[in-house]
């Protein structure tokens, strides 16, 4: 719930990009945009409160093992920063990997489309010297 929150603030605060050459701009209610980001952000600062308190003082502040307490948030916090970060990686990987295989499909296309045609224009040629050499 907390990382689709964020996903939501992090996607309202960028909405502004580049837009597309021929594709039509719509855009919605200003206000309404602002209140759902600004909703969505109180949202997850009260969340962040509540683990924050529930680790502390709450369900998860005797824990053993060093996860109660302050230790406990620190830790929670670290395991979704590298969760976040793993994330993140994952999707460079698939966007490189996508990119690649579009790059590939390009460049082995584009030489089978080469090879396709000069063979078939050496074909035209030596048929044309073999018609008229007679």
């Amino acid at each position: 719930m907390a990382d689709q929150l964020e996903q939501h603030i992090t996607e309202a605060k960028n909405k502004p990009q580049k837009p597309k050459l021929f594709g039509k701009l719509e855009f919605g209610n200003d206000t309404q945009e602002a209140f759902n980001a600004f909703e969505a952000e109180h949202k997850l600062a009260e969340m962040e409160r509540e683990i924050r308190h529930e680790f502390l003082y709450g369900a998860f502040c005797n824990l053993e093992g060093g996860f109660g307490g302050m230790d406990g948030y620190r830790k929670f916090l670290e395991m979704r920063r590298k969760i976040r970060a793993d994330r993140i990686r994952m999707k460079q990987e698939q966007e490189m990997m996508q990119k690649k295989f579009w790059d590939d499909m390009i460049l082995y296309g584009g030489t089978a489309a080469v090879v396709v045609v000069g063979s078939l224009m050496l074909w035209w040629m030596i048929d044309f010297i073999f018609r008229f050499a007679k």
